[in-house]
C-alpha cells in the first residue's frame, strides 16, 4: 500500500478529538503529554490584541513579548509627542497669522485658515467666490472677527510654511495610530502561532498493519 496511506491514516487519528481505537482495539497513546502545558491560540491573539506582548509571554515566548511591548510603548510615546508637537505649531502659526494679517484666531477652523493661506485678504477671499459661484457664492462676513489682510506676499508664503509643518506633524501622530493598529494585529496573528506551535504533542498510534506510527497532533 505504500506509506502514503499510513500516513494520512495516522494523522487523521491524531485530530480526531477522542481517543480512536485500532482494527485490533488498541487506542492511541500520548508520548508528549503536552495537556497541562497545552496554549490557547485564541486566548494568545486576544491577549495580544488587548496588550501587545502579552500574548507571547502567555505562550512562552518572552523575547517576542518585549519586542511588541516595546513597540507599542514607543509608538504611543511618538503619537503622543507629535500630537504635542502639532499644538505648538498650531500655536505658532495662529499667532504668525495674527502679528502679520490681524487675524483673530479664537473660534476658527481649519477652513478659515485654508482662506487666510490661499487668499491676501478676507475681500479677495469673497470676490473670488463671487466670480466662481455668483448668487451661491460662500461669502464669509466681512466683520472684525473674520477679517485679515497680510502685510506682505513674505508674511504669506511664511505662514503657509508654518501652517504646513504643522500638518505634517498631525499626519505623522496618525501614521502612528495606524501602527499602534498593524502592532496590534501582527501580535495577535504572531502570538496565536506561538501558542498553536507549543500545543503539539505527538502520539503513537496504532498503523494499518498492525504495527505503531508516530504522529502530530494540536490545537488548532
Amino acid at each position: 500500500m505504500g506509506i502514503r496511506t499510513p500516513l494520512i491514516f495516522c494523522i487523521a487519528l491524531a485530530l480526531l478529538p477522542s481517543p480512536v481505537k485500532g482494527e485490533e482495539g488498541r487506542a492511541p497513546v500520548d508520548t508528549a503529554r503536552t495537556a497541562r502545558g497545552a496554549k490557547s491560540p485564541k486566548l494568545a491573539a486576544f491577549m495580544s490584541l488587548v496588550l501587545p506582548g502579552a500574548g507571547q509571554a502567555y505562550a512562552g515566548g518572552g523575547r517576542s513579548a518585549r519586542f511588541f511591548l516595546f513597540s507599542e510603548g514607543a509608538l504611543w510615546s511618538w503619537n503622543i509627542g507629535f500630537r504635542l508637537l502639532a499644538r505648538a505649531r498650531d500655536n505658532t502659526f495662529q499667532g504668525f497669522a495674527a502679528a502679520h494679517a490681524g487675524v483673530r484666531p479664537e473660534g476658527k477652523g481649519a477652513r478659515y485658515f485654508d482662506d487666510v493661506a490661499s487668499y491676501k485678504s478676507i475681500y479677495i477671499r469673497n470676490s473670488a467666490a463671487r466670480y466662481l459661484d455668483g448668487p451661491n457664492a460662500d461669502l464669509l462676513p466681512e466683520t472684525p472677527e473674520n477679517s485679515w489682510e497680510w502685510d506682505s506676499e513674505a508674511s504669506m508664503r511664511r505662514f503657509q510654511k508654518l501652517r504646513s509643518a504643522s500638518t505634517s506633524a498631525r499626519r505623522d501622530a496618525l501614521l502612528c495610530v495606524g501602527g499602534l493598529v498593524l502592532n496590534r494585529f501582527a501580535g495577535a496573528i504572531h502570538a496565536a502561532s506561538l501558542a498553536r506551535s507549543r500545543s503539539l504533542s505527538a502520539l503513537l498510534v496504532p498503523d494499518l498493519r498492525g504495527g505503531w506510527a508516530f504522529a502530530v497532533s494540536g490545537a488548532f
